[in-house]
C-alpha cells in the first residue's frame, strides 16, 4: 500500500498538470476572445452576409463561453486538489507548500500606490479576464467577463446612441471595462480605479474607444492595464 507522503505526491503531480492545463485553457480563452473581435469588427456593414456573419459570431461566442466555463470547472478543480493535499499533509507530518506571499495579507493602507495594485491584480484569477474595484463601503468587487446582467443593457444603450449601426450582442459589451462603466453610470459614482489582468482592448468596437460613451459627463474611471506604464483615464462624454 502506498505511504500518505506518496499519494500526496502523485496527488501533486494531478495538480501541476491541472495547472498546465489551466495555463492552455487561459491562452486558448485569450485567443478566442480575439478572434471574435476582429471577426466583429470585420462584419460591420457586411450587409450581403450579415446572417452568415451572425451565425459564425454566435458561434465563436459560444465557444468563448465554454472556455471560460472549462476554466471555472478547472479552477474548481484545483481547489478541491489542494484541500485533498491539505488534508494528506496535515496528519502526516510533510511541510505543507509554502502561501504565496501575495494572497497572505492585505497591504497596508499606506502601501505605495503601484506596489498596492500589484497585490490586487495578483490576488485576481488567473483562468478568465478579471477586475477588481472597491465599493462605496470601500469593500473590493470582482468583475469578470462574460456575459453578464449589464450586457444586453449595454449593448442596448450603445445602439440607441446610435453609436452601433444594429442592434445586437457587441463582444465588449461582455468586457470587465465596460461593466464597470455602467454601473458608474446608472449608480452615478463620480470616480472608481479598477485593477484588471489583461490588457485593455482596442479597435473599433472596443473598450478604448466605447467607455467614455458609457460614462456621463463629470464621471471618471482609472483603468490599471498590466501592460500599461501608467494607468488609462476615462473620462465621460455621454450627456446627463
Amino acid at each position: 500500500m502506498a505511504s500518505v507522503r506518496e499519494v500526496a505526491r502523485q496527488v501533486q503531480q494531478a495538480r501541476d498538470k491541472t495547472g498546465e492545463c489551466a495555463a492552455a485553457v487561459r491562452q486558448a480563452g485569450e485567443l478566442a476572445h480575439d478572434a471574435l473581435e476582429v471577426l466583429h469588427g470585420a462584419c460591420q456593414g457586411a450587409v450581403a452576409l450579415e446572417d452568415q456573419a451572425a451565425q459564425v459570431v454566435q458561434q465563436w461566442t459560444g465557444v468563448v463561453d465554454g472556455v471560460e466555463a472549462l476554466a471555472r470547472r478547472l479552477a474548481d478543480l484545483d481547489a478541491r486538489l489542494q484541500g485533498l493535499l491539505d488534508r494528506l499533509l496535515g496528519d502526516g507530518g510533510a511541510s505543507r507548500p509554502t502561501s504565496s506571499p501575495s494572497r497572505s495579507a492585505t497591504p497596508a493602507s499606506d502601501t505605495p500606490g503601484a506596489e498596492r495594485v500589484a497585490w490586487q491584480r495578483r490576488d485576481l484569477p488567473d483562468y478568465i479576464t478579471s477586475g477588481r474595484y472597491e465599493d462605496e463601503a470601500g469593500q473590493p468587487v470582482l468583475v469578470q467577463s462574460g456575459k453578464g446582467p449589464e450586457s444586453p443593457q449595454i449593448a442596448r444603450y450603445l445602439f440607441e446612441a446610435g453609436i452601433l449601426p444594429r442592434p445586437g450582442m457587441p463582444f465588449v459589451a461582455m468586457h470587465v471595462e465596460p461593466k464597470v462603466a455602467w454601473r458608474m453610470r446608472t449608480s452615478g459614482r463620480a470616480r472608481v480605479e479598477l485593477v484588471i489582468n489583461n490588457k485593455v482592448c482596442q479597435g473599433d468596437l472596443s473598450c478604448r474607444k466605447l467607455v467614455e460613451d458609457i460614462l456621463h459627463e463629470g464621471q471618471t474611471l482609472v483603468v490599471h492595464d498590466p501592460t500599461e506604464d501608467r494607468p488609462l483615464v476615462f473620462e465621460g462624454r455621454s450627456p446627463r
